[in-house]
């Protein structure tokens, strides 16, 4: 074990995330929702030049030692410093590329890596830049240089303060993941020598800058003047807001952010906590067009009386729901300026729903940031205060793809925001959840998602049925698309694609079919993608980025999902109370898997940690199937006794009066995964009988039959009939039919035949 490093004696990416689950367990179980995590007061002087994108600064951090360990050092993330070169720990997981993107060595002066140097550390007045080590904690590359460590003069005795100064400096990279310049565009996060976690008994939580890593960071309040070139005048934004107007010093502009604002530090919310943040994150875009408006809870209560009122019943009567007003800015460019609005009625929506499900969002203005064209990888993420979101032109509401980022990013200020976690380790805690809740806020604002195909940027509502011959060399030569040169790298390509060619070729009017997805829904499908191959653990310990994405994204969400079915009475509002309960105790607090699992299963008044256990410390799948037989029950014929001693009597066949009919549903499960669920079957009379398929029994067996005589005939039958689980792996043999539906796949035919009679008529002219 390295020092205090938390994890390098971890042998493998298996037994790293479940010992990481482990010793998260043990520290969630010992802290108490009712004590305070450790707060940090941090002042922050950075200047921006763009000769060489310099951004130097000084930051001052001041800490209490809220553990009862004497603390003989400080540990820092260096993050900006996962670009400075190939072989950083960042770098070497990625194969060198960060979103598909290699990064090019260039000139020094020209190139798009990025650095962060320490030049002094202040303790207390003393200088101790001489005792910095750079650390590898989850044992990286040891040419990473994200993480360091200074070592103190005296241990840090328990309850005592600690002032430190850094001063350093730095060269902001090219935009390819989350932070750095595009052009005249600034996005700057994770940006300064930022203080780790010290987590009594286990010493510094400060890893590495991973692959897919998430960050974490201590609660507090920041304090940041920050100089630019004077052209960014009133265009710089930040986390919190700005107290006072910016000022000019020459040719600079200098202007002040405090976060949470003066206002907020001196207020309690509605849950009796004072408002704190646990990051910083700034932007400045001289082009930028800022609009602003502000969210009233009033008129989305009358917007959804239903969604209040079912919050109210789960929540009680005694709860009061109201929400506070909500500055909304919206930093736009100036070609999609006309965009803002989507934006902001996005935002809003998810103060709404978040707000009902996990309480108040605590803070005076929330700012969304549209960045530029090739800035794109700035989009989609959340800073306190601040998220970064995406749009593009000629892009439908319909399609959601702008809504769906902003509710989601915007949702990461409930998730993350206010009720923060150790997202290194413990991503599903933000990420899973607010996937749950994004998928609820989009179903409800703005109905199933409807799918289109792109041609040129312009979108064609509807897909295809089946996809174009293409891909292998021979389907590619037959298609006119391309030719492989045998021995050379050389290839000729008679039929480029283009946006005329391809609406030529597909004829959409013609042979798309109309698509709506249930958000909910599409969740489930994700999931499918890898469901079995990796349990829930750090972020570094996964197989892939999809598998990761699945294990803390889609699997928590279709998890939470199924709650109520696994509940079953009052399902719904116990899943509410189970997340209200869970979001009002830590709130501005560091959660662990053991606290949500403590307090949601108190709020839900049901002990789930068998659910826990399977669904996210195990890779157990499910799928269940049903089989029905019906028949004509036969009518007594032959000997029968009546009594023990009485003579056998005969008895005929005669004409019944009432044919009796015989059932049998035959329910079946496959996978590890033992969930109770509901057998429904349905008469020709309208009328249906539903038994619940219990846990236990399915523990004895995988396999169960019912059995029913009586004078109705069944017509239909289903296992899960409402739909309460998203984790059945095949929902096609979930359910039986006395009549099949011949229309349907007739309809699908019908545009098949046509796509396919399209495409070769493509192929026999300006494809051929």
């Amino acid at each position: 074990m390295d020092d205090r490093g938390r994890v390098r004696w971890i042998l493998t990416p298996g037994a790293l995330g479940l010992c990481a689950w482990a010793l998260g367990g043990v520290a969630g179980a010992l802290q108490s929702p009712g004590q305070p995590t450790a707060k940090v007061e941090t002042r922050i002087q950075a200047s921006y030049s763009e000769e060489g994108r310099r951004l130097d600064g000084t930051v001052t951090q001041v800490w209490t030692n809220p553990t009862a360990d004497s603390v003989p050092d400080l540990w820092f993330h260096l993050y900006w410093n996962a670009f400075s070169n190939n072989q950083s720990t960042l770098l070497q997981e990625s194969k060198g590329k960060l979103r598909d993107h290699a990064l090019e060595s260039g000139s020094p002066g020209q190139s798009e890596w990025g650095w962060q140097r320490v030049t002094s550390v202040l303790v207390e007045g003393e200088e101790r830049v001489g005792t910095l080590r750079f650390r590898q904690p989850n044992g990286g590359s040891p040419a990473d240089r994200t993480v360091f460590s200074i070592e103190l003069a005296r241990p840090l005795a328990p309850g005592a303060t600690v002032d430190v100064t850094i001063r350093w400096e730095s060269q902001m990279p090219r935009l390819r993941r989350r932070t750095g310049y595009k052009d005249d565009f600034l996005m700057v996060a994770h940006w300064f020598p930022k203080l780790g976690v010290y987590e009594g008994g286990s010493g510094w939580n400060c890893h590495e800058f991973h692959e897919h890593t998430e960050f974490f960071g201590n609660f507090g309040t920041y304090d940041v003047e920050l100089e630019l070139p004077v052209r960014y005048e009133g265009h710089v934004f930040a986390s919190g807001v700005s107290p006072s107007p910016p000022t000019r010093r020459g040719e600079r502009v200098i202007t002040r952010f405090q976060a949470p604002s003066a206002k907020e530090r001196t207020r309690l919310d509605a849950a009796g906590r004072t408002p704190m943040v646990h990051d910083f994150a700034w932007t400045a875009d001289p082009d930028v067009k800022a609009r602003r408006d502000t969210f009233h809870f009033d008129e989305w209560r009358q917007r959804y009386p239903d969604e209040v009122a079912r919050a109210q019943l789960a929540l009680g009567p005694d709860r009061k729901l109201d929400l506070p007003e909500v500055e909304i800015s919206v930093l736009m460019q100036p070609e999609r300026e006309g965009l803002w609005r989507r934006h902001f009625e996005a935002a809003s929506g998810a103060l709404f729903f978040y707000g009902l499900w996990f309480g108040e969002y605590p803070f005076e203005r929330l700012t969304l940031v549209d960045p530029p064209w090739g800035g794109g990888q700035a989009g989609g993420m959340e800073y306190p205060t601040l998220i970064t979101c995406g749009a593009s032109l000629f892009v439908a509401q319909a399609q959601q793809g702008l809504e769906g980022v902003t509710v989601h990013e915007a949702g990461h200020q409930f998730l993350y925001g206010v009720v923060a976690n150790n997202e290194f380790e413990e991503a599903w805690l933000d990420e899973g959840i607010n996937s749950w809740a994004d998928a609820e806020v989009l179903i409800r604002s703005y109905g199933p998602r409807v799918e289109t195909t792109a041609y040129s940027g312009l979108h064609y509502e509807g897909v295809t049925p089946f996809p174009v011959a293409g891909g292998s060399g021979f389907a590619n030569l037959i298609s006119g698309r391309a030719l492989d040169l045998p021995w050379t790298d050389f290839r000729l390509r008679p039929l480029r694609s283009s946006g005329f060619v391809d609406f030529w070729r597909d004829m959409p009017f013609l042979t798309f079919v109309e698509s709506a997805v249930d958000q909910r829904w599409a969740d489930r499908i994700a999931y499918l993608r890898a469901p079995a191959t990796d349990p829930l653990g750090v972020s570094w310990s996964y197989q892939s980025r999809e598998t990761y994405r699945v294990g803390s994204y889609m699997k928590p969400a279709v998890a939470l999902r199924s709650v109520p079915g696994v509940l079953g009475e009052n399902g719904d509002e116990r899943l509410l109370r189970g997340l209200r309960r869970y979001a009002d105790a830590m709130r501005f607090r560091h959660a662990r898997s053991a606290d949500f699992e403590r307090e949601f299963s108190a709020g839900a008044d049901a002990d789930l940690g068998w659910y826990f256990d399977d669904l996210f410390r195990g890779t157990g799948t499910i799928d269940w199937s049903i089989e029905v037989s019906e028949r004509e029950f036969p009518q007594p014929m032959g000997f029968f006794q009546p009594e023990s001693a009485a003579p056998f009597a005969h008895r005929a066949k005669t004409q019944a009066d009432d044919v009796q009919q015989e059932l049998e549903v035959l329910v079946r499960r496959a996978g590890e995964l033992c969930l109770p669920v509901d057998v429904r079957w349905t008469f020709d009379d309208g009328s249906s009988e539903t038994v619940r398929w219990t846990r236990e029994e399915q523990q004895l067996s995988r396999w169960k039959r019912f059995k029913r005589v009586g004078a109705k005939k069944c017509v239909s039958a289903a296992i899960d009939p409402e739909r309460a689980y998203y984790l059945d792996r095949n929902l096609s043999d979930n359910q039986w039919f006395l009549k099949k539906d011949v229309v349907a796949p007739w309809r699908w035919a019908e545009r098949a035949f046509s796509r396919a009679s399209q495409w070769l008529h493509f192929q026999g002219g300006l494809g051929g």
